[in-house]
This record gives C-alpha cells, structure tokens and sequence, in this order.
C-alpha cells in the first residue's frame, strides 16, 4: 500500500491504516534499531496525513514544486479526512506510549 501513491489517496488505505495501528501498532514498537525504523515510519505515515505525499520526508527532493495540492493519505474527501484524523491521532497515541 505504501508503494502504490493512488490507493494511498483513497478512504479505504486511512481506514486499514487505522485498523492496523490500533490492533498491532503498540506492539509492533520492538526495542534496539527496529524500533527506530518503526519511530521513522509512523513519521512518515504522520506526514504524508499532514503535508502530503509529496512533500513529505520520504519524497523530499521529487515534490512537484508546481503550488498543485498534494496527494493525502485518505484523500481529500469529505470522508478521506475525518479517516486520516483517525490515524494521525493512532500515531500520536503510539509515539507517546513508545
């Protein structure tokens, strides 16, 4: 899913995300460097929610410097962003409890 920047744009990925980091995101905070790799994750998760896809971390240098809006995960949907909410806050949840 985070290879595929279209189904990333849709209501459907925010709400697997979601389901996802509220079963097993705590659990999956391993100690040593994977849980670093984990911490970069989400960040990267939190970011393509917040400032988008291209002009996050994990595209940094490839954004489309044309002013165009930038891809979300969830889209930019009525239903998309209530969904993405949801997982930013999962996130913010699974860093403080980290």
């Amino acid at each position: 899913m985070l290879g595929d920047e279209r189904l990333l744009e849709t209501v459907v990925s925010a709400q697997v995300l979601y389901a996802a980091l509220d079963v097993a995101g705590l659990e999956a905070g391993i100690s040593g460097e994977r849980n670093l790799k984990w911490i970069k994750l989400l960040e990267l998760l939190y970011e393509a929610g917040t400032v988008g896809l291209d002009s996050s971390a994990a595209t940094s240098g490839n954004g489309n410097g044309k002013g165009e809006e930038d891809a979300h995960v969830g889209g930019q949907t009525p239903e998309g962003k209530p969904s993405c909410l949801k997982v930013q806050l999962e996130i913010d949840w699974i860093l403080q409890e980290l």
